[in-house]
């Protein structure tokens, strides 16, 4: 594994990236207080055929970030944008999960030639008002219990060794980023983004992720697969699972990208 420090417009990006095989590469970018630590089982099983990378979003595990900077989708997109210019990655696969979903689907929309794919991990669809303003009034009245119970919601059936992983970097997000990202979240609605790129798109989910609906059943053309019995982390509870569907499906672009060379894909 390689790891560098690449400059980002709200920070410095850390990266982590191995591999160099003949594949499409593949860039994953983490959930909300998480960091590229959640995606190690892909990252060693991508390797093996293709360049593999992951982000640490700014504010977010080894990335800083600068004194005013911003913590809305976008700016979580201009990190992917970073890396990808920094690593000279001209055309990508992005492995989003959750917060990281949401990010790749704006940079696909934005980019959607340097973009040769997108699998969203339990990555959900805007959240009704009324839901947002009852979290908001949850958040408000007792932010501490607030985010204990949301945490345990997302890590049930967690494998003991994601428990771990995640409650180890959960609490290192102040208040005030974490409010500000679960703000950004709430006013984002990744529905046109993902309908106005047309290149291949999959969402997985476990069953506990509702009640959003899935991306996959707002949008058209977007497959999906079910991991049943894992937490929110699917990627790192049953990671042999989910590297067999991530597989499956760079499979598929790695044949569409030899069809149609990089240059003669769509802008």
């Amino acid at each position: 594994m390689k790891e560098t420090m690449i400059e980002g417009l709200a920070g410095p990006i850390h990266v982590v990236e191995a591999g160099s095989g003949e594949g499409i590469p593949v860039l994953f970018a983490h959930a909300f207080a998480g960091s590229s630590t959640q995606w190690s089982p892909q990252l060693n099983h991508e390797s093996e055929t293709r360049r593999a990378v992951a982000i640490d979003f700014h504010g977010h595990g080894r990335s800083d970030a600068s004194t005013h900077a911003p913590y809305d989708i976008a700016s979580f997109a201009d990190d992917i944008q970073a890396a990808a210019d920094g690593l000279d990655l001209d055309r990508f696969v992005i492995v989003g999960h959750s917060l990281g979903g949401a990010a790749a689907i704006k940079h696909a929309a934005d980019y959607p030639n340097r973009v040769a794919g997108l699998v969203l991990v339990a990555t959900p669809g805007r959240m009704p008002d009324a839901q947002v303003a009852g979290v908001r009034r949850a958040l408000d009245t007792d932010y501490t219990g607030t985010m204990a119970g949301i945490w345990k919601r997302l890590l049930a059936n967690a494998t003991p060794a994601t428990r771990r992983t995640v409650e180890g970097e959960s609490d290192k997000i102040s208040e005030k980023v974490a409010r500000a990202i679960i703000a950004a979240t709430f006013e984002f609605d990744p529905v046109l983004d993902l309908e106005s790129y047309a290149g291949p798109r999959l969402t997985i989910s476990t069953p506990p992720d509702g009640p959003v609906q899935d991306l996959s059943a707002l949008v058209r053309g977007v497959d999906h697969e079910t991991v049943e019995g894992t937490s929110h982390w699917i990627q790192l509870d049953d990671p042999d699972r989910f590297n067999a569907i991530l597989d499956a499906f760079l499979e598929r672009v790695d044949a569409a990208e030899t069809r149609t060379p990089a240059g003669a894909a769509k802008a």
